[in-house]
């Protein structure tokens, strides 16, 4: 993840419990820091730190949603699902504590790779195919939609480690699934034509997501250009990412079904099938040199953009 570093020998802000060691970034609601948490002993926990921006801290319904994303993540413990350890609120804002992961979203992975005309090796996909699975399985079995399968919301450790995140749109699976104004959330270009024609969404509208995630994983490209979402209106995975084994291109092909019924069952069969696969142990360590470059040269890229934008030295 890219990071902001506060100046040396400025004084730290605290959030709740929490010192603020760096500003991680920001999305449309919200902000990311790291943080630490000392206890009893010398004992240190570093945590992502998430609160609301201040633009927003006082709409009741931007807070009643940042909290439903707590109380959503909290009901869900597993290892390919980034944890909430906290929840807190500060100044009459509430703020979220969030195992924080070193590496770099899946979406700067592939930025990355793309801007050196890379695509990811077969049997990453596969990791990130297993792993993904593992999760919305684990989601799924516990009543929860997560309705925004997308590159940015995975995150990568510098170890290979695949954590699904953000959970900020997710529902319980008998909970409402569109916006006061009548339409489904989630990034248009991941989202299945059944959810984005009713704005109900269900276990396999995210298995589709998922698909397309997988499918722009191993070609570099997204597999839809336009708005429509059937087969004829994308290249076959075949053509456009040769390198991957037909076993797991047929695994991807089916996730893109324009069909609901004719996608996978569950994320469980989904596991199974890929899991016939047998990712190498290289695949992890692979993944997790991606995360480290992705995060090197965000690190770089953002140095340069401070140093031009620093006043000249008088």
């Amino acid at each position: 993840m890219a990071e902001h570093s506060t100046r040396e020998g400025s004084r730290r802000e605290h959030i709740g419990g929490y010192e603020v060691l760096s500003r991680i970034g920001a999305g449309g609601m919200a902000e990311t820091f790291r943080a630490l948490r000392r206890g009893p002993g010398g004992i240190e926990q570093r945590v992502c730190l998430k609160r609301i921006l201040p633009a927003w801290q006082d709409d009741a319904r931007f807070v009643r949603m940042f909290l439903e994303e707590a109380r959503i993540a909290a009901r869900l413990r597993h290892a390919t699902i980034v944890q909430v350890l906290d929840v807190g609120e500060h100044e009459g804002a509430p703020y979220l504590a969030l195992e924080l992961i070193e590496g770099a979203d899946l979406r700067r992975v592939l930025d990355t790779e793309n801007a050196h005309r890379r695509v990811l090796a077969a049997d990453v996909v596969a990791l990130l195919a297993l792993e993904l699975a593992t999760a919305l399985e684990h989601a799924h079995e516990h009543g929860v939609l997560h309705r925004d399968v997308s590159p940015a919301n995975v995150l990568i450790s510098e170890v290979g480690e695949v954590k699904l995140a953000d959970f900020g749109i997710a529902k319980a699976q008998d909970g409402a699934a569109v916006t006061s104004t009548g339409f489904a959330k989630g990034k248009v270009a991941y989202m299945a034509p059944d959810y984005a024609a009713t704005g109900k969404a269900s276990t396999a509208s995210d298995l589709f997501s998922l698909g397309v995630l997988l499918y722009e994983a191993a070609s570099g490209r997204r597999p839809f250009r336009g708005p429509m979402r059937t087969p004829k209106d994308r290249a076959p995975l075949a053509k456009t990412a040769p390198h991957v084994p037909p076993r797991l291109v047929g695994i991807v092909e089916r996730l893109l079904e324009p069909e609901p019924r004719d996608r996978y069952p569950s994320a469980g069969a989904l596991f199974d099938a890929v899991a016939e696969l047998t990712p190498t142990a290289s695949a992890r360590r692979a993944l997790g040199a991606l995360a480290r470059a992705a995060a090197v040269e965000i690190t770089t890229v953002e140095e340069r953009t401070m140093q031009s934008e620093s006043p000249p030295f008088v």
